[in-house]
């Protein structure tokens, strides 16, 4: 196993590249600076202008470019970004978000830069799990557990309650169970399909780990309770199969499931509408029950008056949105919002009208612009580049689960586990332009 990490290691080209030793050593410093810039702040300024240096160096004498598909569209959303920065009234809540998108920014430079090779990937993925998991087990030391369902609510109440306190290092009293949801759907899809991979590649050991830390990963899932998780955790694997369909032979068993999946979705929504009713349908929506099969859905209530406030928010600034991360305090500052003025909101719990009032609706446009380049690629290697299937079906679910949990929740851009976002990018970017016919496996 050791020779074998060194082999890939060494493959992966970065001996000798001094600008990437650069790059990973002020990354590795700034990474805890710029996830808590209030705790040091003269540190993080230091960090912040040796970042600028390096890359005002990069643009002028070292002209390194960054040859990808995301590149124009994630400089027109950065720099549009600053715009919201500048009109922020509340820097205290802006300096988190938009150095949240900072370090998300220089980690997808990092690896539109420096990973170009099948062994960078797989060190890449590696690094993504293993991140994105850290993010997951903090996160479930310090959640604050919900109670809606009393099965789940019961095995929750085993475990120890707020293990550690985010209070400590300045960023709350704990962590939201749907925030934790949603930084899970980006990681347990990767973490799966990965596994998968290992498998098909003959290495079942290592396989059979990574695909049991990703039923570690869904089982947290569950007891977060987040319904919008679950509709997240849902929609990736059911898209996952769908997506394992593309690139199939004609003659193959499973290529009709191309077309079942689709064709289903609607009968089962058709069945539905005619057994419940419009008016059902109607009523649940006007007036949520407190009881149903996955417990009080009465928080439904509470996104609608958030939803109508954030769509006037985003009317009133729609250029420039409210400012990065600044909706919890403009809704009350601006608006009769129905919502004590004591309950933090936190954020437009959807992610696309937290896009919009973060920065504007150019913003929302290069973000839709992203999203939409990011699964053309992948559908591209789907069906032109059978091996790198499992890799691209996994970025393609993390993506798909959630933004659909994105329609009742949201995780801000700037939010510290974002960095995951930004690294899907750079990994669609690397499965993108690797060799993979060329290239042995390692």
């Amino acid at each position: 196993m050791n020779k074998t990490v060194r082999n890939i290691w060494q493959s992966a080209g970065w001996k000798g590249n001094t600008q990437f030793w650069v790059d990973a050593i002020l990354l590795g410093l700034c990474f805890p600076f710029f996830l808590f810039p209030s705790r040091v702040p003269s540190l993080t300024a230091a960090l912040l202008i040796a970042w600028a240096i390096r890359w005002l160096y990069d643009a002028f004498w070292n002209l390194q470019p960054l040859n990808s598909p995301f590149s124009l569209l994630v400089v027109l959303l950065v720099g549009w970004s600053m715009i919201g920065m500048l009109v922020t009234a509340d820097p205290d809540l802006t300096l988190d978000k938009a150095l949240g998108i900072l370090l998300g920014v220089a980690v997808w430079r990092a690896i539109v830069l420096h990973f170009k090779n099948k062994s960078s990937l797989i060190i890449l993925l590696a690094a993504f799990i293993t991140l994105g998991t850290a993010f997951v087990a903090i996160g479930f030391l310090a959640v604050d557990w919900l109670d809606k369902i009393p099965a789940i609510s019961a095995i929750v109440s085993l475990f120890p309650q707020q293990i550690i306190s985010f209070s400590a290092i300045g960023s709350g009293n704990g962590v939201q169970p749907n925030q934790l949801a949603g930084t899970i759907l980006w990681v347990f899809p990767v973490s799966m399909l990965s596994g998968i991979a290992l498998w098909q590649g003959e290495k079942r050991p290592l396989s059979l780990s990574v695909l049991f830390l990703s039923l570690i990963l869904i089982g947290i899932l569950v007891l977060s309770q987040s319904r919008g998780g679950w509709l997240g955790g849902l929609s990736a694997l059911g898209m996952g199969l769908w997506l394992a369909t593309f690139g199939l032979p004609a003659s193959h068993w499973a290529k009709p499931g191309r077309f079942l999946l689709p064709i289903s979705i609607c009968l089962a929504g058709g069945i539905f509408a005619m057994i419940a009713g419009p008016s059902e349908v109607v009523n649940l929506w006007i007036d949520p029950p407190d009881a149903s099969l996955v417990g009080d859905l009465g928080t439904l209530s509470f996104r609608q008056e958030v939803w109508t406030w954030s769509i006037q928010a985003i009317q009133d600034f729609s250029f420039t949105g409210t400012g990065l991360g600044t909706f919890r305090r403009v809704a009350h500052r601006l608006y009769p919002i129905a919502i004590p003025i004591t309950y933090d909101i936190a954020h437009a719990h959807n992610i696309f009208l937290q896009v919009a009032l973060d920065v504007g609706i150019p913003g929302l446009i290069f973000y839709l612009g992203l999203i939409g380049l990011f699964f053309y690629n992948g559908i591209q290697m789907l069906v032109n580049n059978p091996r790198a299937k499992a890799v691209v079906i996994g970025l393609l679910m993390a993506q798909i689960g959630f933004h659909f949990y994105g329609l009742v929740d949201a995780v801000a851009l700037g939010a510290k586990p974002a960095v995951l976002f930004w690294m899907l990018l750079g990994l669609m970017h690397v499965v993108s332009v690797i060799e993979w016919d060329d290239e042995p496996s390692s």
